[in-house]
């Protein structure tokens, strides 16, 4: 009999760890009193959810999650900890929030701004790396909603909102587009990135707010290249070399004819170009690229002299350009 209650817990828990709500007020009562019997703070923290999720029960909810958030459930203390920083359910205590947040676990990750120099101590340690800085995700993930709603921050935004991206559902998708647009009309060049991406591809694919998002980095000097054959503009790399080119710079030609070849000229840092692919372009600045010598060698170098097609088009700008 104890072996099928273990095996019946297990199985039940696990079901309303999954946000199953096809189970009946009967076995939450079992199931809770399990849970505190074997003192599992993560349990009682998804009966919490079950309660507010199926029944609508905010106090039953809040009452429980107290519970398990005594009995160090991360989730639980997450959720005490947005509920006393919002003071949607309980009244707002910035105090009780930050002793709540800290209790977490689970790494996240969380972009550092180096404009703005952001460092703030976790515990007494931060561990930045190239990219950002990681962080723990029930726990440190509310300690940075913490400094947010004291030192509004644009990369923490930015973070935040990354966050709840990857957690899913409308809700949080909605709550993360909101903080990604304020964190990149404060200027945080990740936040565009983040923007353009989510809508050059994929379910929510949206190319005309894509393109606004993309033109408005460009403006601000960001170039998010690697998006912009999805979106079917030209990166800010590309327009730069155009002007250069229009004005006589045999090199930038070569590279535009390239990029106009293939869709994309990659030279390196900085030097990455995209576009959509256009023929009279590519032959236009090849015959450009053709009238210097530095031009010239810089097409043959960007060629690949393994393909017909592009030996072929070597073989054609340079007899427009005379030079066969």
């Amino acid at each position: 009999m104890e072996h099928d209650m273990t095996w019946n817990y297990d199985e039940l828990a696990e079901k309303l760890a999954m946000r199953r709500i096809d189970i009946d007020a009967a076995a939450i009562t079992l199931l809770l009193e399990e849970a505190r019997k074997r003192r599992d703070g993560n349990v009682i923290a998804h009966v919490a959810s079950w309660y507010e999720d199926v029944k609508d029960d905010k106090a039953r909810y809040l009452e429980l999650a107290k519970e398990a958030a005594e009995l160090g459930s991360p989730e639980a203390n997450f959720w005490l900890g947005h509920e006393y920083l919002f003071g949607e359910n309980l009244s707002r205590d910035y105090e009780k929030a930050y002793s709540c947040f800290i209790k977490g676990i689970d790494m996240d990750w969380v972009p550092i701004d180096p404009e703005e120099n952001t460092e703030y101590e976790i515990d007494g340690e931060v561990e930045v790396t190239s990219e950002g800085l990681l962080l723990q995700s029930y726990g440190d993930i509310g300690w940075w909603l913490f400094l947010l709603a004291r030192h509004p921050n644009r990369s923490i935004k930015c973070g935040i909102a990354d966050w709840y991206m990857k957690q899913g559902g409308d809700e949080n998708r909605e709550k993360a587009l909101k903080l990604f647009e304020e964190s990149a009309n404060e200027g945080f060049e990740f936040a565009f990135f983040r923007l353009i991406e989510f809508y050059s591809k994929g379910e929510f694919k949206d190319l005309e707010k894509g393109r606004q998002w993309f033109e408005e980095a460009v403006a601000r000097g960001f170039d998010e290249a690697c998006f912009a054959n999805d979106l079917g503009v030209e990166s800010l790399q590309c327009r730069k070399l155009k002007v250069a080119a229009d004005s006589g710079d045999s090199v930038a030609a070569a590279k535009l004819a390239c990029a106009y070849l293939h869709g994309v000229y990659d030279g390196g840092d900085k030097e990455y170009v995209c576009c959509a692919k256009d023929l009279d372009k590519a032959h236009h600045y090849g015959v450009l690229a053709c009238m210097g010598e530095a031009g010239g060698q810089m097409l043959v170098n960007g060629l690949d002299d393994r393909k017909v097609e592009d030996q072929k088009f070597l073989s054609e700008v340079a007899q427009e350009a005379g030079l066969e």
